[in-house]
């Protein structure tokens, strides 16, 4: 085998970085100038098979009306990590809980823009890489807060009358399964599902004392689907398929694309582009589309590019994806000495 291997120092006091196989910075690319370590032989992958099984229990106290209201939680599940051979790996994490990671910054929004946050659960950041290259992976939409809560919480605040005894703050996942890899001919295939469990708030009616309970978010499953057949001279073809079906009359969604990138042998010119297709499935249906055209000279001193965006009205990849605004068409020039 021949591995490709790079070795680096970065020196902050004087901005300088120090590389073992040299790296121009007149070539596109970082991997393509690593060097070659040739010749070896006999690599005998080990078993790669890890169980981590856990319990967990604690209070969740969300602050309400002026007081507090608390919620005791008992969890319990495993993650599981198999290494089928060299190449491909399954992960899969039964029941999980993600509550030692790091909440996020609160955020005070004034834009008519949705904050992108960051990914910290270990089961959505190890071996993503693949669901993310067309950008139609959004991870957070999987487990997210249920869409009914602010709903409950407004009638609770809107009738003095209403007691909220239960409200989860967040979707519990039944399970998560990624299946990921590359074949002897260069050919990704990355597989994902994950199953939320419908979730409920409990309300009270404090004149008759009677209960109530409100689907706050349904049942729901979530699947993607990756081919990425790696070419000649850093060119690629992407294609990815993302779906969400949700139990009962909420809307179920679906997302095409079909991404490329091809380059020239001497790494100095580029074209590459995409086309997404979206359709939301409910009892007012749509759908949108999503492309885009880039030609340039990305290596050398002098550099540009031509590019070309259109992203219809109706384009909507929001169920499993993330997409700031639609109903655009941009022609951008750029043009750069380096």
């Amino acid at each position: 085998q021949d591995w490709g291997i790079q070795f680096l120092r970065s020196v902050r006091r004087v901005n300088e970085t120090t590389f073992w196989n040299a790296v121009n910075p007149q070539v596109n690319g970082f991997v393509n100038q690593f060097g070659l370590l040739k010749n070896l032989t006999d690599v005998q992958p080990p078993l790669r098979l890890s169980f981590s099984p856990y319990v967990s229990t604690g209070i969740r106290s969300t602050p309400e009306n002026g007081g507090y209201r608390d919620e005791h939680i008992v969890n319990g599940g495993m993650d599981v990590k198999y290494g089928i051979n060299e190449s491909f790996t399954l992960d899969a994490t039964l029941i999980p809980d993600f509550g030692q990671v790091v909440s996020d910054n609160f955020v005070n929004n004034l834009t008519p823009y949705e904050v992108r946050f960051n990914e910290y659960r270990p089961f959505f950041t190890e071996g993503t890489e693949i669901f993310n290259k067309s950008g139609l992976f959004y991870s957070r939409r999987i487990g997210a807060i249920p869409r009914g809560y602010f709903a409950i919480n407004q009638l609770a605040k809107d009738d003095p009358n209403i007691e909220i005894i239960k409200n989860p703050a967040r979707t519990q996942l039944y399970n998560g399964i990624k299946f990921s890899g590359r074949t002897e001919k260069k050919l990704g295939i990355g597989v994902f599902n994950a199953i939320s469990a419908p979730m409920y708030a409990t309300i009270k009616d404090k004149t008759t004392g009677e209960k109530a309970n409100i689907l706050t978010e349904p049942f729901a499953n979530y699947n993607i689907i990756v081919l990425d057949q790696a070419l000649k001279d850093r060119s690629y073809l992407t294609f990815t398929n993302t779906n969400v079906i949700r139990n009962g009359s909420y809307a179920d969604a679906n997302v095409t694309g079909l991404d490329f990138s091809l380059y020239d042998k001497n790494n100095k010119y580029n074209f590459r582009g995409y086309g997404h297709y979206s359709k939301v499935y409910g009892e007012e249906s749509y759908d949108g589309y999503n492309t885009l055209l880039r030609v340039g000279k990305v290596s050398g001193k002098i550099r540009y590019s031509l590019q070309n965006l259109i992203r219809s009205r109706d384009y909507d990849p929001t169920d499993l994806g993330f997409l700031l605004r639609a109903n655009q068409h941009t022609n951008s020039f750029a043009f750069s000495y380096n």
